[in-house]
């Protein structure tokens, strides 16, 4: 005798899980570092123990090459970290005109930590990245900006541009006051921050199986990311530009990027 199996649309969509789940594809081999301050070394430490393969990170600052080596300490030696320093103001024109902007996964723009305030090292920030963004390529790939600013408000600024923004003090702040709340969340922010181990990421919805069509419930997106040994927080808003956490498990979302 057969026997008649209904499925619904969202039961079939969840049967494509794939396991293992392949690789984003967002390993970073070349940076572009453009200023200098003593938190670079620690960057580039953290990111040459995440990439399995060797990392190619250019310098540009206006900084002393003996200052950066005496930073830089051990991690400038490592053979796994391609390192080649130039001494240029970024913000002028010509510096980064004369650069193929194409061949770098990615820029890091710093904060200056030598200016009298933050103010002005925003502002040098600011200045900084529209010569970046002139220089950039208008055709082929193009590097991902990261952009380190030190207010809020200077940081809405940016708001409409295609760079992810990091403000120091705002996070650290942040971090410091939840440990003193809940000490136990240092073992987790550890685990965050430090190379490998566990990570926060933004995967689309269907790298677990879920296909496009109508929505589906938080808690079906739940369990197809769980099959995968993942934890999903939440989904993107429908204009990407938000991330929606820890939401009710019926709450309908469609299919979109989980994180």
């Amino acid at each position: 005798a057969e026997v008649e199996q209904h499925t619904t649309d969202e039961e079939e969509r969840m049967s494509l899980v794939p396991s293992p789940r392949p690789k984003n594809g967002s390993s970073l081999r070349s940076l572009l570092v453009l200023g200098w301050t003593r938190k670079v070394p620690a960057v580039l430490e953290e990111l040459v123990q995440a990439e399995g393969e060797p990392l190619r990170v250019d310098v540009i600052s206006t900084s002393e090459f003996a200052e950066r080596r005496e930073e830089l300490g051990a991690i400038g030696t490592d053979p796994r970290l391609i390192l080649q320093h130039e001494r240029a103001d970024y913000t002028v024109p010509n510096v980064l005109a004369q650069r193929d902007l194409g061949k770098y996964d990615a820029v890091l723009l710093v904060g200056s930590d030598r200016l009298e305030s933050g103010a002005e090292s925003d502002a040098r920030t600011i200045v900084g990245y529209e010569v970046l963004y002139s220089a950039l390529p208008r055709s082929g790939p193009i590097p991902r900006v990261v952009i380190e600013m030190t207010d809020t408000d200077n940081a809405a600024l940016l708001e409409d541009q295609d760079v992810e923004v990091l403000v120091g003090p705002q996070l650290l702040g942040r971090v410091l006051s939840q440990v003193a709340l809940v000490p136990e969340l240092c073992e987790v922010y550890d685990e965050l921050f430090g190379a490998g181990g566990a990570e926060l990421a933004i995967h689309p919805a269907s790298e677990y199986g879920i296909a496009g069509g109508g929505a589906i419930a938080f808690v079906t997106r739940r369990e197809a990311v769980t099959r995968v040994g993942h934890v999903v927080l939440g989904a993107l808003t429908a204009d990407g530009r938000a991330v929606s956490l820890n939401r009710p498990p019926e709450t309908p979302f469609f299919p979109a990027i989980e994180v």
